[in-house]
């Protein structure tokens, strides 16, 4: 007996009614249209039954399926319409205010919205700042590297030595432009 049939029979003996079935729902948008889907595969157009007003959706399926959308948004329920396919029932609601889109489907009740608010926080002033700090950041470092390009590529050769030696060896920490200096020194022992 598969884990289903089991929990309808016990649903049945200890709340005395059937599991209702439930359909996986999708949705997408335009402009103008949202479509629900209600991937409900071989029913009959006679046995679905959708309801449209201003701020909700409300399907009914024969099978003891039963549910309403509280819709994110207003849809002009006169333009709206529906279509039972062999694989689904789709449902075109047609927004009031074209041009708007939905972040989803459905209002969020207070609850959701705090719950949501407290994972999704973001402090966009701080965030701008730190990215406006990196480009300041950036911006600085270009200038002084800048300079430095400068006067390497305006310099005769043995200030283009001793600024290579006094780099390279000293690692980074030391540039000079006086060969007479550098080419006597060592800087890797520094």
């Amino acid at each position: 007996m598969s884990p289903s049939v089991i929990l309808n029979t016990l649903n049945e003996i200890f709340v005395g009614r059937k599991q209702l079935p439930m359909y996986r729902h999708s949705w997408f948008q335009s402009n103008a249209i949202v479509e629900v889907d209600i991937m409900a595969k071989g029913i009959p157009e006679s046995q679905v039954s959708v309801e449209f007003s201003p701020q909700s959706l409300h399907i009914v399926i024969s099978d003891g399926y039963d549910t309403t959308f509280d819709l994110y948004d207003e849809i002009n329920p006169s333009e709206s319409s529906y279509t039972v396919l062999k694989t689904k029932v789709e449902i075109r609601l047609v927004k009031k205010m074209a041009g708007v889109q939905w972040p989803r489907l459905e209002q969020v009740t207070s609850e959701e919205e705090q719950t949501q608010k407290t994972h999704d926080r973001k402090d966009w002033d701080t965030i701008e700042r730190e990215i406006r700090g990196d480009e300041e950041e950036d911006n600085q470092d270009d200038d002084v590297m800048g300079f430095f390009k400068k006067i390497f590529a305006d310099a005769d050769d043995d200030t283009k030595k001793a600024m290579m030696k006094s780099y390279q060896e000293s690692g980074g920490t030391a540039l000079s432009t006086n060969w007479a200096d550098v080419s006597s020194k060592d800087y890797k022992n520094k």
